[in-house]
Order: structure tokens, then C-alpha cells, then sequence
């Protein structure tokens, strides 16, 4: 493998399909490793090193991952024995393995086994962060098994009927169930059916607010109502408006 043509190849690879930022930095790293390893086909290479190198999270890393095995791109190994580590093989495009006729065949075997086993695994082993995936018409597969944070937000997202989930939603509500807890994810979901929200941003934005509020869990949400009420009340109380009603937007921040 070369490494200038790998690197122009992906290039152009990138002109006719799309990868989030993250993905295309964590297919950089990647070939970084197997140039340093002499091209060697099978690499071991350590979470935390890749979650250093990228400044992201263990489950920021496994989503992305996933997306670039999904693409065609790589395939990999967990290691049963050091679950915080796993083998990779970067697909090579000088070698014609990313555009193969049998690349279809291949997803549906080796990296459809990739994902929902050796990953899966190792997912559940490390941090319980959970494995999704978008089929042809971009629409989650949910992966058998125990509830995680993924599934649960999808499922939140459904019953709220906010409509389908195409890329764009998927990776929202990916962010939302790495960065958020599950508990405040419920309520912000809650408070935006209340106002009859139809938009995914709507609940990331509670959510946002919340975190620019310090707010880490709805034991701290609470607490931050109750002030906000006490004090919403007092100051209505001392400008003659009224005795102490509750403010309706305290939930998100945003004042009268």
C-alpha cells in the first residue's frame, strides 16, 4: 500500500460520499498507524490512544468506527482478552478492496459480523454504549440485545413522533445519548411534547441549555426549578404582577 495514493484516493472517495468530520478523522489516524506498522494488514490499536489523538469520547469513537465500517472502509476485531483495544484493517483502494464487486456480500457477512458481534461486545464490555446502524434508506437497525443509551433515545424519539431518521437525526440523537444522560434526555423529550415540539433540535437545544446551566442530572434540574420558581415568584411579587406563578419557560432558561 502507498501512502499518498491511499490518502488521494479517499480524497476523491470523499467528492461522491459523505463522512462527518470525526469519521474522516479517524480514517487519517488510522492510515497514520498502518504506515507506521509498515503496512502490516491487521493492526492493534488502543482506545484511549485514538481517543487522545481525536480528543473524543469511547463512544464517540465506536459510533464513528462503526461508520467506517459500514462505508466499506475497515474492518475490525475486538480482543476478547483487552477489551479497551482492538485489530484493524484499513480497506486499501490502490488494492481495489474498498470498490470490489463482492463488497455488498462483504458487508452483509465479515462487517455486518464486525458490528453486531466482535464490536458489540466490545462496546458492552467497555462503556454499554450502543451500536446503531443506517441500512440503504438511512434507517436505524436496532441491534438485539439489552436496552443502551442509543436505543432508548431512538425509542424516545418514535413515540414522540418527530418523524424518520435519516443521517442527519441519527447522528443528533447519537450525540444526544453520548453526552447527555438518559434521565434528562426523558425529560427534555417530556417537555418538548408539552409544548407540542415536532423538531429533534428542539430537545437538543433544552439539553444545551441545560449543560450551559451545570445542570448534570434531573436531581440538579430539579433543584434548579425550585430556585427558579422561588425567585421568578419574588420577583413578580415585588413588581406588582402578580403572586409568585410558576415561570413557564424555566424549564429551558429562556426569561420572561
Amino acid at each position: 500500500m502507498n501512502y499518498i495514493k491511499e490518502i488521494n484516493a479517499f480524497r476523491k472517495y470523499l467528492k461522491t460520499n459523505s463522512l462527518e468530520a470525526i469519521t474522516q478523522a479517524l480514517w487519517y489516524v488510522i492510515i497514520d498507524y498502518h504506515n507506521s506498522c509498515n503496512w502490516k494488514r491487521w493492526i492493534a490499536i488502543d482506545n484511549q490512544r485514538l481517543m487522545a489523538e481525536l480528543s473524543i469520547s469511547e463512544k464517540t469513537l465506536i459510533r464513528h468506527r462503526n461508520k467506517l465500517i459500514q462505508a466499506g472502509l475497515l474492518e475490525y476485531k475486538s480482543q476478547q482478552r483487552k477489551k479497551s483495544s482492538g485489530r484493524y484493517k484499513l480497506l486499501s483502494f490502490e488494492l481495489g478492496e474498498v470498490n470490489r464487486k463482492d463488497k455488498t456480500a462483504g458487508k452483509n457477512t465479515a462487517d455486518r459480523k464486525a458490528v453486531e458481534g466482535a464490536d458489540k461486545g466490545a462496546v458492552e464490555g467497555a462503556d454499554g454504549s450502543d451500536i446503531y446502524k443506517l441500512n440503504k434508506t438511512k434507517q436505524i437497525v436496532d441491534v438485539d440485545g439489552p436496552q443502551t443509551p442509543m436505543k432508548k433515545t431512538v425509542e424516545l424519539f418514535q413515540k414522540a413522533g418527530m418523524g424518520q431518521i435519516n443521517q442527519t437525526i441519527a447522528d443528533i440523537l447519537g450525540d444526544i445519548s453520548d453526552n447527555y444522560p438518559y434521565e434528562l434526555i426523558e425529560e427534555a423529550f417530556k417537555i418538548a411534547g408539552a409544548n407540542h415540539a415536532t423538531s429533534i433540535r428542539y430537545v437538543e437545544k433544552i439539553l444545551m441549555a441545560w449543560e450551559a446551566k451545570g445542570i448534570k442530572s434531573l436531581k440538579q434540574l430539579e433543584m434548579y426549578r425550585k430556585n427558579r420558581r422561588r425567585d421568578y415568584g419574588s420577583a413578580k411579587g415585588n413588581n406588582g404582577r402578580g403572586n409568585g406563578e410558576e415561570d413557564p419557560y424555566a424549564d429551558i432558561g429562556i426569561t420572561l
